[in-house]
């Protein structure tokens, strides 16, 4: 088992951190193997700087007792970061309001979702059809970009506007061929946002939770484009 052994000139150990840890700045410390069924006294410190770990016996309840300690904190940390990004709630204890703001904050994040699994098919860019992804942090990179290159031409300072599909370099985009990505993204974007608050405002209004599990969210039917897809509920 790794540990984490911060100790004095005197090889006094004045901390002990088992498991995976950052080092420390401006401490000597170390990162040393403790072996099975052994506990960590104490550390020699060798000429060069290096270190020799002192170890004792230690009863086998006690050796696992800590690892069932290390191993609970892994798992605890697993899983509060899987409820940071997959987000879960107990439908029984859950209050009405709590429900409505878990499946609204959901209905946000399947709209995210599908956009990045339906990137936009379009001969926008030199009349050859190109694939771009069109999530909200790709628009907003786009519109920023195009944004200040059409600044800098008003200014009459020379610039010149450059973009991509889906795993290609970056090419020159002329103006007209900017608004025209830019109009086809709109359109699909404008309509599966306005799907989206139709959404949140039928979940608002549910008298019971009963009601609110019963909304679905097809996004493709509010797809200009006409995709077929699943139900998201």
């Amino acid at each position: 088992m790794n540990a984490l052994v911060i100790y004095d000139k005197a090889g006094n150990v004045w901390n002990i951190t088992y498991g995976d840890s950052v080092m420390p700045t401006g401490l000597s410390a170390a990162m040393v193997d403790v072996p099975s069924n052994v506990q960590l006294t104490g550390v020699e410190v060798n000429s060069d700087g290096s270190i020799t770990p002192k170890y004792e016996s230690m009863p086998l309840s006690d050796w696992q007792a800590i690892q069932k300690a290390i191993d609970d904190a892994k798992q605890s940390t697993i899983a509060e970061i899987n409820e940071q990004f997959n987000p879960t709630i107990d439908y029984d204890k859950c209050s009405l309001e709590d429900l409505k703001s878990y499946k609204i904050e959901e209905s946000k994040a399947n709209l995210a979702s599908y956009l990045e699994s339906h990137p936009l098919k379009s001969t926008c860019h030199g009349k050859k059809e190109g694939t771009y992804t069109i999530t909200e942090e790709k628009r907003n990179m786009f519109t920023s970009k195009f944004t200040a290159h059409m600044f800098l031409e008003t200014a009459g300072i020379e610039d010149v506007m450059t973009w991509n599909e889906s795993g290609q370099a970056c090419e020159i985009w002329t103006n007209e061929e900017c608004l025209q990505l830019i109009k086809e993204w709109n359109a699909i974007s404008t309509a599966l946002v306005k799907k989206q608050q139709d959404v949140e405002l039928a979940i608002k209004a549910c008298k019971t939770k009963e009601d609110v599990k019963k909304i679905e969210v097809i996004y493709s039917d509010a797809d200009p484009r006409g995709v077929t897809d699943v139900i998201l509920s």
